[in-house]
C-alpha cells in the first residue's frame, strides 16, 4: 500500500475525483451532505468529526432582535 497526498481545492474536488476516478484516487476526505443518497460504486467509511453548521442572517429591523433558534430544533 502507498500513500499519496494529492493538493485539491476542496471536499467537491475530492468527490468529484472519486466519481470520475481520477487521478488514480482510491479514499478522499469529503464534507457530509455532498453526496447523493446513494452513490453507485462510492462507500462511506464514516465520520471523522462532527461539523457545526453556523448560520448568519442580516437583520434588517433591528440588531437586538434575533430569532428564537431554540424553538425550531
Amino acid at each position: 500500500m502507498e500513500l499519496v497526498l494529492k493538493p485539491s481545492k476542496g471536499a467537491q474536488e475530492n468527490l468529484d475525483r472519486l466519481r470520475r476516478h481520477a487521478d488514480d484516487v482510491d479514499v478522499a476526505l469529503v464534507q457530509s451532505g455532498l453526496t447523493r443518497e446513494a452513490e453507485p460504486g462510492l462507500v462511506s467509511l464514516g465520520s471523522v468529526f462532527y461539523e457545526p453548521v453556523w448560520v448568519f442572517y442580516r437583520d434588517r429591523t433591528s440588531s437586538s432582535a434575533a430569532p428564537n433558534w431554540q424553538e425550531r430544533r
